[in-house]
């Protein structure tokens, strides 16, 4: 028992050496987007409002990082959902990115280095809520697949899990090099400029690689299938082993071996008690589904 709390202790503490850089980060900038708040807005009702919007987006980033660390509790994720909700986002990165992003929009004119590399931490910021969330669907195939004993579709989402994350470092870096502080004291104010330039232009395309169906393929072809079907244990199972044995033996395209389980619907061998509940709970939902729509 003693070895399990120091392990959990261990890993909390490791996890959030290696997460604080990012909560510091985070919470730094929204003191810089408040300042610049303060400087453009006269009206002080709206500039407490806004204050009140970026603590929540502080809360939110705590929940972030926590989640990378531990399970949040259930308290914690009720409150998390109902911030999400209030912000009208899917997910608390998106919240914060597209909440900081608007009022960055209002307020920032960019005529300043300092203004330039703001923006530019926002657009990172908008960056990371599009890359975090396929790095999270990366996760979740990864973990089934290797509880379905599908080793290679594993190591090809982990694999591409890791390239997400280098890049989003290397990203870090690049925007963090438009830090006035950063600065000589050489004229080289036009150089800097074209660089922000660069820089904006360089995460824009980046993000246009996040498509309705994400970036991944693999992902992407497994989010559309259970969301056309259902997220249950059995489907997923299905999609999992084929995809699994599209990548063992490439003669055949993804899209022909599911078209294939599609149709043939085979049984899957070894089905547990579990799965077969779940089967039987898939087909009887359908059937009232049907019926709901015979009866319109």
């Amino acid at each position: 028992m003693g070895t399990m709390k120091g392990y959990l202790l261990d890993r909390f503490f490791r996890g959030f050496e290696n997460n604080y850089p990012e909560l510091r980060e985070q919470k730094r900038l929204f003191k810089e987007i408040y300042r610049m708040v303060e400087a453009e807005e006269t009206n002080k009702y709206t500039r407490q409002y806004i204050k009140q919007k970026l603590d929540e987006l502080s809360e939110l980033t705590l929940y972030n990082l926590e989640e990378k660390i531990m399970k949040l509790e259930p308290a914690e994720l009720k409150r998390r959902a109902q911030l999400v909700e209030k912000f009208g986002a899917e997910d608390g990165y998106m919240a914060i990115a597209k909440t900081v992003g608007g009022i960055n929009e209002q307020y920032n004119h960019r005529t300043t280095d300092h203004l330039r590399y703001l923006d530019a931490q926002v657009v990172l910021l908008e960056y990371k809520s599009k890359n975090q969330r396929e790095i999270r669907g990366l996760e979740d195939l990864a973990s089934t697949a290797r509880r379905f004993k599908a080793d290679v579709l594993a190591e090809e989402a982990e694999k591409f899990r890791e390239r997400l994350l280098k890049e989003e470092q290397d990203l870090q870096v690049m925007v963090q090099r438009l830090n006035p502080e950063n600065f000589s004291k050489l004229p080289v104010e036009a150089k800097v400029r074209n660089s922000y330039y660069n820089v904006i232009q360089y995460l824009q395309k980046k993000m246009r690689l996040y498509r309705a169906q994400g970036r991944n393929e693999l992902l992407g072809a497994y989010q559309k299938f259970i969301r056309e079907y259902d997220d249950s244990s059995l489907v997923k199972r299905m999609w999992i082993e084929t995809a699994n044995r599209y990548l063992c033996n490439k003669n055949q395209t993804l899209d022909e071996h599911v078209q294939n389980a599609q149709v043939l619907r085979r049984p899957v061998p070894e089905l547990t008690g579990e799965e077969a509940v779940e089967l039987a709970q898939s087909r009887r939902k359908k059937r009232e589904r049907l019926y709901e729509h015979g009866a319109r």
